[in-house]
């Protein structure tokens, strides 16, 4: 009896169970070194993915904010209202670990949730390297600009001490995957852009200037046609020598914005007067560096008398372009 109960017994022995031990251990080790190599790749390819996507909505926003955020000069990225983006640094193990929402102020443009945008393709996150605000040469001007980086630890998470973000150029050491936001190529376009705004701008006023002198029959060089002399004209400055029948106004209470006064009168539309850093263009005729019939300075009421169209950077340097009442 015990002997046929011993014949219907299943199972496996210690010795089966060790060596189908051995036979998946040499197999998951054949199977790791085929797909270990395209695992890696995988998880490369989606890091530099994720950071091309975070740079690109990095990029974006800057562009949408470079008057608050070069407008301060602390290292972090000023989005006014939303919030401020600070540096995520590595921790004395090297890893990066951001506060929740560290990217809320770029949300909508991060393409997923600020907790999940800062994750690169290791499962970890991505440090981001903030300077203050520094400045870059171009065409004799210096332009304010936040340097800007992303960087990964690489398959190991660690970044490496050797990995350094001095004066907007990333030097990356070891494994570590990284990219330079092109917040410097951000205020190069925006300078080069409002300086378009401002030449354009100020070459209309000078043949709006022209063709005030050509209409009128009582045209002479004295007369100041960049402004209005009546008291009709807001803000007003009633006085000899200003063209009375103008239709812009003097500014001798300050600049106006190209937009409410100048635009329909020269034949600019409101895309013409704004700047790269999305501010409006002003313009002037009545102030003390300019030559026109109100000048406090005797020197300064005589011809040719001329205008200014300003803006300024964030940083508060002023741009300015002046057009000169000269006939031909």
């Amino acid at each position: 009896m015990r002997a046929r109960m011993r014949a219907h017994q299943s199972g496996f022995t210690l010795i089966e169970l060790a060596i189908t031990a051995v036979i998946l251990g040499m197999m998951v080790g054949v199977v790791y070194k085929s797909l270990g190599p395209m695992l890696a790749w995988k998880s490369r390819a989606d890091t530099e993915n994720r950071m091309a996507l975070l740079k690109g909505a990095f990029e974006t926003a800057y562009r949408q904010n470079m008057v608050s955020i070069d407008g301060d000069a602390q290292a972090r990225l000023n989005f006014a209202a939303a919030g401020n983006i600070d540096p995520v640094l590595p921790n004395g193990n090297g890893y990066c670990v951001p506060p929740d929402n560290a990217l809320a102020p770029i949300a909508l443009l991060a393409r997923s949730s600020p907790n999940e945008a800062i994750r690169d393709g290791y499962g970890l996150n991505f440090c981001l390297l903030i300077g203050a605000r520094a400045g870059i040469a171009y065409n004799g001007q210096n332009l304010p600009y936040h340097p800007v980086a992303i960087v990964s630890g690489g398959p190991n998470g660690q970044v490496s001490v050797g990995t350094t973000f001095v004066n907007g150029q990333l030097t990356l050491a070891t494994d570590d995957i990284g990219a330079v936001v092109d917040t410097a190529g951000q205020a190069i376009a925006a300078y080069t852009r409002t300086m378009e705004v401002l030449s354009k701008s100020s070459g209309a006023l000078q043949q709006y200037f022209s063709a005030r002198y050509q209409a009128d029959p009582s045209r002479g060089p004295g007369i100041d046609y960049f402004g209005c002399g009546a008291a009709a004209c807001p803000p007003g400055a009633p006085a000899a020598n200003w063209d009375a029948a103008n239709g812009l106004p003097t500014t001798c209470a300050g600049p106006v914005d190209m937009t409410n006064t100048a635009i329909g009168v020269v034949g600019l539309t409101r895309e013409d007067v704004i700047d790269g850093y999305g501010q409006v263009a002003r313009y002037d005729n009545c102030g003390a560096g300019l030559r026109h019939p109100s000048n406090a300075t005797a020197t300064m009421r005589i011809p040719p008398f001329t205008t200014a169209v300003q803006t300024t950077m964030p940083d508060g340097t002023q741009l300015i372009s002046t057009a000169v009442g000269m006939i031909y």
